[in-house]
């Protein structure tokens, strides 16, 4: 069976390996070992490798779908209908699980992944195979034959982040993007008003352990170069144990990086961000949103302008970049 995935982002500025269907493939070909994945990053892609993979008889093509580049997505599914009307298209992704059954208005798909989507992708291609009953596929959206959207029971969060394959790393161009991405956990369990991570997530933050970050950081480095490394993860320093495990693993191995992350300001203290930075860690975003407080209680910040200002001054202090 011959798989196709695509990340539609040819108009957007940064090059960055979509760590999303890196997952999907990854858990896929340790499932299906019968299996063969194709993956089109449009942003990277020369003009000849996006023909050779639209050419390509796909049995299923998995498009993940986000606000930005939905006109590419419309763009990319209705060239698939007209040249390959008998492939079986999913779409996938965070704007999927946010409109839900709207998704198949523009793009009226065969399938639709809402949630996570390893698992639940590995079992449309258990479908696919005749081996699976759709009805029995938690997490999908589909249409029935008589036209009318069926939307299955959703699936359950994975449990253990670190029994995932690494991301198929091998399917990307990797020479192509200027950073290696990382995601060190998932989701956030924090209630802000204007964040849209609790439709996938549900206010819900799993790990992974410090070993398994590290881990995935020497694969990296060993086939893929020595780049910046940064981590895509909505709250990084979550558990601040593992923030000091990580760290400690870094310093301990000798494993001279660079790397950045988002934080959350309510635990940044002096000793370690000390750390952190003696660990490699060269910049950290804060999400500030408001200098007024009553606009970040509102909001469901759960901080304050003087914590923002003062976890700024800590990691502004002279030791934390010595």
């Amino acid at each position: 069976m011959k798989i196709g995935l695509i990340f539609p982002n040819k108009d957007r500025k940064d090059k960055t390996v979509h760590l999303g269907l890196g997952y999907v493939a990854s858990y896929a070909r340790s499932i299906h070992k019968d299996i063969q994945i194709s993956i089109l990053d449009t942003r990277v892609a020369t003009k000849k490798e996006s023909q050779i993979f639209f050419q390509t008889n796909f049995d299923l093509i998995g498009i993940t779908v986000f606000s930005p580049v939905y006109d590419e997505v419309i763009e990319i599914f209705n060239h698939i209908r007209k040249t390959h009307p008998l492939t079986k298209i999913c779409l996938g992704g965070a704007y999927v699980t946010t409109i839900m059954h709207e998704i198949f208005v523009d793009t009226p798909a065969d399938f639709a992944v809402f949630g996570e989507g390893e698992l639940t992708f590995s079992d449309v291609i258990f479908h696919l195979k005749g081996t699976l009953p759709i009805e029995n596929i938690h997490g999908l959206m589909f249409r029935n034959a008589a036209g009318d959207i069926i939307i299955n029971p959703q699936r359950a969060h994975i449990a253990d982040l670190d029994m995932l394959p690494f991301p198929a790393y091998d399917l990307f161009p990797m020479q192509r993007y200027p950073i290696h991405r990382i995601a060190t956990s998932r989701g956030c369990p924090y209630h802000c008003a204007f964040c849209n991570s609790s439709s996938i997530w549900q206010y819900r933050w799993r790990k992974r352990k410090a070993q398994n970050v590290v881990a995935e950081m020497e694969f990296l480095l060993q086939h893929y170069k020595h780049k910046t490394f940064c981590f895509s993860d909505n709250s990084f320093n979550i558990d601040m144990q593992r923030v000091d495990d990580f760290c400690d693993l870094l310093l301990n191995k000798k494993i001279n990086v660079l790397w950045s992350t988002p934080v959350r300001v309510e635990n940044i203290y002096p000793a370690l961000a000390h750390k952190m930075k003696k660990a490699g860690c060269y910049n950290v975003g804060i999400g500030i949103e408001s200098a007024n407080n009553a606009v970040l209680a509102a909001m469901g910040k759960q901080t304050t302008i003087e914590k923002i200002t003062e976890s700024i001054a800590i990691l502004n202090k002279p030791k934390s970049r010595s």
